[in-house]
Formats: structure tokens, C-alpha cells, sequence
């Protein structure tokens, strides 16, 4: 009879942790040590039924209460988020974030702390994604300094990365996927002028598009940089902006359409939420560019393969209402031909990249 209680209490006990666990969600052991790789195989998939489209950083729970940042992958559905990256042994101070797809698909780049720069390679092992290999190819610790958000050049193994060091004026670095010494392919006039952290390449790779500050006047600038000279090619005034959060490069071949997000200035006073960024798209190739919006209150831009959608953010947290800050999180599909939102099974996270 005490055979048989313990036998049920066994049993018991494994089929309560069987519907513990989701296929929404996997992720590594909570126990692991070190940079954790891959996907825990607990209640797995079946083969073969994952296509991640999407790269971003959200945290995880360790222990049902301590949050573990980590860059994760899932289909463009929301289904099967994965973990593909995290550094548990480091985690009060490791931050990896603002991933970013190769060209191919096969691997990502990201920052850790918005200092050092990695590459991850992605693969699909009997329909797992799984991350591998991590390498730092940008140490900006040892330099000095921090990289930022980096964005792999379409067509090349390389990948440009904003490069800030106190007392230098910003560059823009382009470092080998491989990992070796950066080559500048710009240099602000002086200190006094900003680089601002995102950019992206048109998907020839033979131009990217980025946005510049002036700290003295508050002038904003959206560039666009021939890559093969260094040269800017066309600078269109963007002042009526307080800053440029964020661009991205169409992906269709050819094409010369860049969204933007922007930040507006705060009235003073403040009337209703005005200080919340705005998403605008823009032909940077037009001898006479023009600003289409198309959403407010949003952030978090991504151009899907075929630019028929893209990314924008599914919340807003507004951190001071008197200075209007608003940062932005999770995940919503803006669909241009309808101008309608959709929105993925799972919704949180930042920073998304959609796979080309």
C-alpha cells in the first residue's frame, strides 16, 4: 500500500510539471551556468514546424522570480519563442539586446550593454532554432567605449556598428562578421555633433542611412552615406524633430524608402501626449524627400521581407510625463495597404528585427 501512495504521488508530481510547461515559451534549464544556448527539450514541437522571423531581447524567469535578459527568436505568428542566447552566470551584469539578422538568415549580431558587439549563429535543428557559436567581433570595453546597435551590410560579411567614445568625435565602424580591426566609414565634424544609435543599409548594401545631432542647436539631420567613398550623398533637415529614434531601410531591391521614428518636441505646457514618438516613411532617393506618417504613440520599426508591414511597438511605458519620455515595448504588425494593426500570439519584448 506505501508502495503503491509513492508510486501515485510520483506520478502525480510529473504530470503537474507536464502542464507546467507551454510550447509558447522555451527555454534553457534554470540552472544552467555561462552563456546558455539553444532550447530546453521539455514538451518539444514537432519536427520541423518552426520558421523564426523575428529576433528581439526579452528576460525570462529563473526560479519563477529572477528575470535573466536574452535574446530570443519566434515565428511571425508569435508561436515558439525561443531562447537562443543568454548569459545566466553574468546576468546582474550582461544585457544582451538589439539584435539583428543577417542577410542570409543564419546568424544575428548584437550589443551586450550597448558596449561590445557579438555575432550568434541560428539554426534550425529538427525544427529547433538554436543559437551557437557566440563571438565578440566589437570590444568596446577594451577601447574606451560602447557600440551600439549593430546592422549587418546586405551582400557583405560585415556588419556597421555606431562607435561612441568620450572626448572622440562618433564614428561609424564596419567590422568583419569574423571578427579583425574596424574600418571607419564616417566621422562626425567634432564633439559637438551626435551620431544617433540606429542605422541601416539600403539591401544593395551600397548606402545606409543614418541620423546626426547637433548638440549646440538641437538641429537633427537624416544622412544618407555612400559606403564605397564615405561620402554623404544627401542630408535632408529633420529639426522639426527633437531626435530620431530609430530607421529602417525597405527591403525590397531597389528600393529608396526609409521608416523613421521620430521624437517629437514637448509643448510647454504640456497638452494631452504630445511627446510620443511618431512613425513616418520617407523616399530618401526623391530629389525632394517628404514625410508620410503613418502611426503615432508607436516605436519599434521593422520592414518585413516584402514591405508590405512592418514593425511598431504594442505598448508604451511613459517614464516622465514632464520631460515626455515614452519608451516602448512588445510587438504589433502595422499593415500599410490597411492601415491596421495586428498583433502576434506573444507580444512582449523589444527591439524585433524581421528576418529578410
Amino acid at each position: 500500500m506505501k508502495q503503491f501512495l509513492r508510486l501515485a504521488l510520483v506520478a502525480a508530481t510529473l504530470s503537474l510539471g507536464i502542464f507546467s510547461c507551454t510550447d509558447s515559451e522555451r527555454v534553457n534549464t534554470d540552472s544552467a551556468v555561462g552563456p546558455t544556448l539553444g532550447v530546453e527539450k521539455k514538451n518539444p514541437p514537432p519536427p520541423g514546424n518552426s520558421n523564426p522571423a523575428f529576433a528581439f531581447e526579452d528576460n525570462y524567469q529563473v526560479n519563477g522570480h529572477r528575470s535573466v535578459p536574452a535574446i530570443f527568436v519566434m515565428d511571425v505568428t508569435g508561436e515558439n519563442k525561443t531562447k537562443v542566447y543568454s548569459n545566466y552566470a553574468s546576468q546582474w551584469t550582461e544585457n544582451p539586446d538589439y539584435p539583428a539578422w543577417s542577410g542570409d538568415g543564419t546568424k544575428i549580431c548584437f550589443t551586450v550593454n550597448q558596449t561590445d558587439l557579438y555575432t550568434l549563429s541560428i539554426s534550425l535543428i529538427n525544427g529547433y532554432p538554436v543559437g551557437s557559436n557566440p563571438v565578440k567581433i566589437g570590444d568596446g570595453a577594451a577601447g574606451g567605449g560602447n557600440y551600439r546597435q549593430g546592422k549587418w551590410r546586405p551582400g557583405a560579411n560585415q556588419i556597421a556598428c555606431v562607435w561612441k567614445r568620450t572626448g572622440d568625435p562618433d564614428k561609424i565602424h564596419s567590422i568583419p562578421s569574423t571578427g579583425g580591426s574596424p574600418s571607419i566609414l564616417y566621422t562626425s565634424a567634432s564633439t559637438d555633433w551626435t551620431i544617433e544609435d540606429d542605422i541601416a543599409f539600403r539591401s544593395d548594401g551600397s548606402r545606409l542611412v543614418f541620423s546626426e545631432r547637433q548638440l549646440s542647436t538641437g538641429d537633427v539631420f537624416l544622412n544618407v552615406l555612400d559606403v564605397s567613398t564615405g561620402d554623404v550623398i544627401k542630408t535632408t533637415d529633420m529639426s522639426q524633430f527633437k531626435s530620431i529614434a530609430g530607421v529602417d531601410w525597405a527591403k525590397s531591391l531597389g528600393s529608396d524608402v526609409v521608416a523613421i521614428e521620430t521624437v517629437p518636441f514637448c509643448d510647454t505646457p504640456i497638452i494631452g501626449h504630445n511627446g510620443f514618438h511618431e512613425i513616418y516613411t520617407i523616399d530618401v532617393g526623391s530629389s525632394t524627400p517628404s514625410l508620410t506618417l503613418l502611426i503615432t504613440n508607436r516605436g519599434g520599426i521593422s520592414w518585413s521581407p516584402t514591405d508590405d508591414r512592418i514593425t511598431i511597438s504594442s505598448g508604451v511605458l511613459l517614464s516622465c510625463f514632464l520631460c515626455c519620455t515614452a519608451y516602448y515595448d512588445g510587438i504589433g504588425i502595422f499593415t500599410l495597404a490597411t492601415q491596421s494593426i495586428t498583433y502576434p500570439s506573444y507580444t512582449g519584448g523589444n527591439h524585433y528585427d524581421w528576418k529578410r
